[in-house]
């Protein structure tokens, strides 16, 4: 009974990699086409970190990693699409906890106001992101390996939608890291 349990787990875990990988590749070829307009409308910044937030809660607790949030007041609107506007937040946090320091793990989400646009920032305490692949974390299938974590999990495509989703918003994406310094990536989206 207990292999059979144990071949069970990896049979779920292998059909959710598969069906993420699915995923993905379908988000990027509706991402990519011009008959895919994005569903924009008012939307409250302050509500998709919200939801961002309450997604990955658990996963965050569970792995003991210290988390910081911040939200100006009042709501902060912008023309969005929200259910996009999560996914770009929950890919970040999803990097941001996959590449956290093991021990003394600690994140920090927070939104501000400014001027002419909204800054998300994500940031973390991780093993960081070498200068020479700065640039290259945003393409197709592209992966930051790490002697310390080894080879990461994942497909390579979560940044390359990221970046895709906060230009369809008129928006820019950007990374400042150091290895062992952990990353902190920030996201301008029009207001």
């Amino acid at each position: 009974p207990e292999r059979k349990k144990e071949y069970l787990q990896i049979l779920v875990a292998e059909s959710e990699r598969i069906s993420r990988l699915i995923n993905q590749v379908l988000d990027i070829e509706t991402l990519e086409s011009d008959n895919s307009p994005l569903r924009t409308e008012p939307v409250d910044l302050c509500a998709v970190l919200r939801s961002a937030k309450g997604g990955m809660e658990q996963m965050m607790t569970e792995r003991g990693i210290t988390f910081s949030f911040s939200l100006p007041e009042p709501p902060l609107i912008v023309r969005a699409d929200y259910d996009r506007m999560v996914q770009v937040v929950v890919n970040l946090l999803s990097n941001a906890l996959k590449f956290c320091d093991p021990e003394h793990g600690k994140i920090e989400l927070r939104l501000e106001r400014h001027p002419h646009h909204a800054l998300i920032v994500v940031s973390d305490n991780g093993v960081g992101i070498p200068k020479t692949m700065q640039g290259m974390i945003f393409e197709r299938f592209t992966q930051v390996h790490s002697r310390e974590k080894g080879k990461p999990q994942g497909t390579g495509l979560g940044l390359f939608i990221t970046k895709n989703i906060v230009e369809k918003h008129g928006g820019q994406i950007s990374v400042e890291s150091e290895p062992g310094q952990g990353a902190k990536f920030e996201i301008k989206i029009p207001v």
